[in-house]
Formats: structure tokens, sequence, C-alpha cells
């Protein structure tokens, strides 16, 4: 939980956790890392994530993240593997501005990527009227995905 004004620095050290909420500013202070969020639960977060390359990736059958800070700066891939993630902020496309997504021109990916038996469900949910996503979105395979405005 990290609170409005607080920073949590990862100090480019990619990392598993549980869940993510609150409204301060995470770190990643690297390139090419993720945070990976999947525990059961809804978890809501309005800071700002941040890191040149980092990735940020829900990976939880029953793990929903809402994001409603429109001011983060990532600039990787956000991943929605297995589980929810909902937006209530714009996503801009790559161009110098952040976003609820982070500034970049990279994908946003549904699904898993393993092969193995069985059904991943992912979904990018957009909740406030007028919420955009300016970058791609690409459905993975062996996925059972989906976008869904409010």
């Amino acid at each position: 939980d990290v609170q409005s004004g607080a920073t949590f620095d990862f100090a480019g050290n990619g990392e598993d956790m549980g869940f993510i909420r609150g409204a301060g500013t995470i770190n990643m202070g690297g390139t090419n890392q993720a945070v990976r969020v999947g525990a059961a639960g809804f978890y809501a977060f309005a800071g700002q994530y941040s890191g040149a390359t980092s990735n940020l990736i829900v990976r939880g059958a029953a793990h929903t993240l809402y994001l409603s800070g429109g001011n983060s700066s990532y600039t990787g891939n956000t991943a929605v593997e297995i589980g929810t993630l909902i937006v209530a902020a714009s996503a801009p496309a790559a161009g110098g501005t952040n976003g609820s997504l982070g500034n970049a021109g990279s994908e946003v990916l549904l699904g898993h990527t393993t092969t193995s038996a069985g059904t991943y469900n992912a979904a990018l949910l957009l909740d406030v009227a007028g919420t955009t996503v300016g970058r791609p979105l690409r459905l993975r395979t062996n996925t059972s995905a989906g976008v869904t405005t409010n």
C-alpha cells in the first residue's frame, strides 16, 4: 500500500507482488524490469508508476487491478496475462504524454503465452466514459480475452 506522497523504489529490481494499491509513486528505477501482481481481490492504484522500459503485468485469475491515476511514466508493456485490468484514466499514445498505462507506444498485451492445457481469461475494462487507450492492443494465443467499455 503506497500512500499519497510516498515512493516505493524497487532500485531496478523486478518483483512478483501480491498487489499494488494506494496513491503514491512506484518507481522501478531500472530498465527491462517488471512488477507482476496476482493476489485474489480488487486493488485500486491512483498513483504514478515509473521506470524506463519497465513493465506492469497482471497475473492472477481472481485479481483485479483498477488504475485511476493519469500520470504514470513507465515506457514498457502493460500485460494482462490472467485477470482483469480496469482503466479509469486515459492512456495516450507515445509522444511525451503520461497516462494511466504509462508513456509508451508499446502494446497492451492480453492473454497468457503458455500453450499448456487450460483456458486463460484476461480482460481490459475502460471504466469512465471518454477514457481512451491510444496504444496497440494485442490478443495472445491460447486466450479468452476481451476489451469492454463502460
